[in-house]
């Protein structure tokens, strides 16, 4: 790959000699960093498809990132190619290279997620367009999949009290979505692992899950009352409500505009979390299983659900200073 990556044909970036080499590695993608060998030319990286069943086409995200091109909220796209004959023998996509660190979720602070926040505000009022977006045909899609997938799964427990909390949870929100007119650019990803910290606030990475829907997703991914793995910011009640009045200060959105994004970036939490959850406890790496369990530990807690507690937790979930790990379990669930 080393080699392929090297003689790649970029449009636009074209130094004598070039040094290669991998920088990451994630569920769809390899991460590999591009440099001028003389430091002459801006650094790229290239995030080349692991996997045949990609869930997403890279069309998709270079269509989004193109959308976002020009605002300073994602790396600029250079080239692209979602044909595997290509000379790379897989989907492609070659991006400006963004510096910072990804940072576990304990190491996080308010602040990190206050900026968060301003970002994701700033993509959704720059690409906001009427529209609607229905999170209830989600649902009852993804679960209708999973039915499909791993029906022992969702028959056992913890899970199947679960799907019920959840099912009467977003049923009785129902009505937020229905609401909705106003549909957006949205990072559709927007967990702590893909999210670079620098002294000059986040950037967005990875948009691979990026489209047009909902704007209370993004809201509801970067962390909550849920959590668990590498992904979430734990947040407690009190401060996943002056996240979503920050949000709405900063988009203008008042009254029951307000009401319903709070309550539909509750469902995508509920939502997200439960599906993942799933994902994950049937992974064969034990960290992904671990970080499940908590995931519905959680949950259920929030939801205010009697389950058997998790097996395990994984390490560094103590938390910083004005972040709670620990979030109270709901009190109108």
């Amino acid at each position: 790959m080393e080699r392929a990556l090297a003689a790649l044909a970029i449009p636009g970036w074209d130094p004598r000699a070039r040094s290669v080499r991998a920088v990451g590695h994630g569920e769809s993608f390899d991460a590999w960093l591009i440099a001028d060998a003389a430091g002459a030319l801006p650094p790229l990286v290239a995030r080349v498809a692991r996997r045949a069943d990609m869930p997403k086409p890279i069309e998709q995200e270079a269509a989004a990132l193109r959308e976002a091109e020009g605002l300073g909220l994602a790396p600029r796209l250079w080239t692209f190619d979602g044909d595997p004959s290509n000379p790379l023998g897989a989907p492609y996509l070659v991006l400006s290279f963004v510096p910072g660190e990804v940072r576990s979720p304990d190491k996080w602070t308010l602040g990190n997620v206050d900026a968060v926040i301003d970002l994701a505000a700033r993509l959704h009022a720059a690409t906001s367009r009427p529209g609607s977006s229905s999170g209830i045909e989600w649902y009852e899609g993804s679960m209708a999949h999973w039915r499909a997938v791993a029906p022992e799964t969702l028959a056992a427990e913890p899970v199947a009290r679960l799907v019920t909390a959840v099912d009467e949870f977003v049923q009785a929100r129902a009505g937020a979505f229905d609401r909705v007119r106003e549909v957006a650019l949205i990072h559709g990803d927007l967990v702590a692992s893909n999210i670079l910290l620098s002294g000059d606030g986040p950037a967005f990475i990875d948009w691979e899950w990026a489209e047009v829907h909902d704007v209370a997703r993004d809201l509801a991914l970067i962390g909550g009352q849920s959590f668990g793995g590498p992904w979430y910011v734990p947040l407690d009640d009190a401060q996943v409500a002056a996240l979503v009045a920050r949000y709405c200060a900063a988009r203008g959105i008042h009254g029951r505009d307000a009401t319903d994004l709070a309550a539909r970036r509750d469902v995508w939490m509920a939502l997200d979390r439960l599906f993942s959850s799933i994902h994950f406890s049937r992974s064969e790496n034990p960290s992904f299983r671990s970080a499940a369990a908590i995931m519905q530990g959680t949950l259920a807690a929030w939801l205010g659900v009697s389950i058997s507690p998790p097996s395990s937790e994984p390490l560094g979930l103590a938390g910083p200073a004005g972040v709670l790990p620990h979030p109270r379990p709901r009190s109108d669930g």
